[in-house]
């Protein structure tokens, strides 16, 4: 939306406040990204700009009622990518085996050939294993394996060891072996004590 002046824009935002825009600068800094990708969004219609014609400069911005709407949007996606993750941990646990980081991008939509993708399953696996660790005393991505190592990456011993799980001088292997055990014990328990309930 492009207004030819300032004038016509305040005059124009009185009358109606959703003509109200946050700065280009401001939501870049909102969203962690560059001004050259909030652009991009712009043009591929994922935001809706408002540009005003000044005398010496051209201000523009973004309508919050957008910028909201996308975060929302994201919110979503991040909930149901992050059930998905579970989901397939999960079912791996159940199955009693290790499961490749991969597999486990794959199933939540994410290519592990994204370096952006991998930081994103980073992350939603560190959110994972700190609510199970404290829910539940485990570290649910402890089986999530790289192909290559067979074992967890750094990532998820750093993890253990900034929540006091790991040792500094304990045996990563050891610890981590002991955290499938765990897992795998948890996960097959469950139906049971669900049986046991309904039975009960």
């Amino acid at each position: 939306m492009l207004f030819r002046s300032v004038e016509a824009y305040v005059e124009a935002l009185q009358k109606d406040h959703s003509l109200a825009m946050i700065p280009m600068g401001m939501v870049a800094e909102f969203k962690g990204i560059t001004r050259s990708a909030v652009s991009e969004q712009i043009k591929a219609g994922q935001l809706e700009s408002i540009s005003v014609k000044g005398r010496s400069k051209t201000w523009k911005g973004v309508t919050p009622k957008a910028l909201f709407a996308q975060a929302a949007r994201i919110e979503g996606d991040t909930r149901e990518r992050r059930a998905k993750v579970l989901r397939s941990v999960s079912n791996a646990a159940v199955a009693g085996r290790l499961i490749p980081y991969s597999e486990v991008m794959e199933a939540a939509g994410l290519s592990s050939r994204n370096p952006r993708h991998r930081g994103v399953i980073g992350a939603l696996l560190t959110d994972l294993s700190q609510e199970s660790w404290r829910e539940h005393g485990f570290l649910v991505s402890c089986i999530v394996i790289q192909k290559a190592s067979g074992r967890p990456n750094g990532l998820f011993f750093e993890l253990a060891r900034t929540l006091g799980a790991l040792p500094e001088d304990g045996d990563p292997d050891a610890f981590w072996q002991a955290e499938c055990l765990k897992l795998y014990a948890a996960m097959t328990a469950k139906p049971k004590e669900a049986q046991e309930r309904r039975a009960g």
